[in-house]
């Protein structure tokens, strides 16, 4: 995950509860400095998801997630009549963790499992001669 994306700080207000706002920008910084990290020329978190999605790094489900956390980040970083409730701040984090999970640890282990079994499939020279 990239250094600059604050997903500590995210899971510590999203726990304390009383921060849903500010847990719902953090969980937006999070997911735009890991966006950056695929796309740094995307010049909004909107384009980089989409840009994700284009390169097959995220699929059209986690596509749909992270616009969902971009918009209540929105919601938690302008004042409007909407608010982001404790249960929205833990739903964002959750599905946060999910993106995250899948993109720096399920995918790497799964590249290495098909590697490795590919690699166990392949006769050696002794069985080919």
């Amino acid at each position: 995950m990239p250094a600059s994306a604050p997903f500590v700080a995210t899971e510590r207000l999203a726990v304390g509860g009383k921060c849903g706002g500010e847990a719902a920008v953090m969980v937006r910084r999070t997911l735009e400095a890991i966006a950056r990290e695929f796309d740094p020329d995307a010049k909004t978190l909107f384009k980089g998801l989409h840009a994700m999605k284009v390169k097959g790094l995220i699929s059209e489900e986690l596509s749909q997630w992270g616009d969902a956390l971009r918009f209540i980040g929105n919601l938690g970083a302008h004042p409007t009549d909407d608010e982001v409730t404790e249960d929205d701040a833990q739903d964002a984090m959750e599905f946060l963790k999910a993106i995250v999970e899948t993109i720096y640890d399920l995918r790497p282990k799964f590249k290495e499992m098909v590697a490795r079994r590919q690699k166990d499939a392949e006769p050696s020279e002794e069985q080919s001669a």
